[in-house]
């Protein structure tokens, strides 16, 4: 990995993107270090990916987190625009308080921007929510977004059409979630697989398992670290 590192700073040292400044400055000191590098995924699905997070947050008045909107958006238009045989290559870094995630066009030796997550806030909203099910339509997404509008169920989803979107609400609303989707109908008219029982933030995710389908299984890595519970 140390290899791996010495050619990433070599060839990025002098590249601006969002948080770029703290990384390499971090690596310097010390106090930021590389902790996976992930195998390459196709540029399309990360693009589909925080374009749909992106939007989710976008449709919001007022945004509850700009500063992810905003990243979200970047990362999203700038994979849209390499080419479809293009890959993506992730590179995690672990800083004091925060986790760095850089995305990189390979082929092109491009970034197209980084995510950062506060590790503590991290952990301490993991434990607030729950996994209710999955759907692969967009469309029900909105639709089920339509009927959970409550601000107290905390809706959100996460994933692609090819992984599936799982579907979160906030753990001590998560039941009347389910029950308010079983009583509209929505159910019956939409595709929708509903976890029984209902499934904490850390016990696997859609994402994860499209990733392990396109690099393997990874011991090493923790559904949370590829997704944000935040939507």
């Amino acid at each position: 990995m140390n290899d791996a590192l010495n050619a990433f700073i070599e060839l990025y040292r002098g590249a601006l993107f969002s948080h770029s400044d703290v990384i390499f400055d971090g690596l310097e000191r010390g106090t930021v270090r590389l902790v996976r590098i992930s195998n390459d995924v196709p540029s399309g699905l990360y693009a589909e990916l925080f374009g749909h997070r992106a939007s989710l947050l976008e449709a919001l008045d007022p945004c509850p987190d700009p500063e992810s909107r905003d990243e979200w958006r970047v990362i999203a238009d700038h994979l849209a625009k390499a080419h479809e045989s293009e890959v993506c290559r992730t590179w995690t870094f672990i800083g004091e308080r925060y986790a760095y995630t850089v995305y990189e066009i390979e082929q092109s030796s491009v970034i197209a921007g980084c995510e950062v997550d506060d590790l503590a806030a991290r952990e301490e909203q993991r434990a607030k929510i729950a996994a209710i099910g999955v759907t692969f339509s967009s469309n029900t997404v909105r639709k089920i977004g339509e009927v959970l509008v409550d601000p107290r169920f905390g809706f959100g989803a996460e994933g692609t059409r090819a992984s599936g979107y799982e579907l979160y609400t906030a753990k001590e609303a998560a039941r009347e979630a389910i029950e308010l989707l079983r009583n509209c109908g929505i159910l019956d008219a939409h595709e929708i697989e509903i976890y029984n029982p209902t499934r904490g933030a850390n016990d696997g995710t859609r994402y994860d398992r499209l990733l392990a389908h396109l690099e393997g299984e990874d011991s090493n890595r923790p559904s949370y670290s590829g997704v944000r519970f935040s939507l």
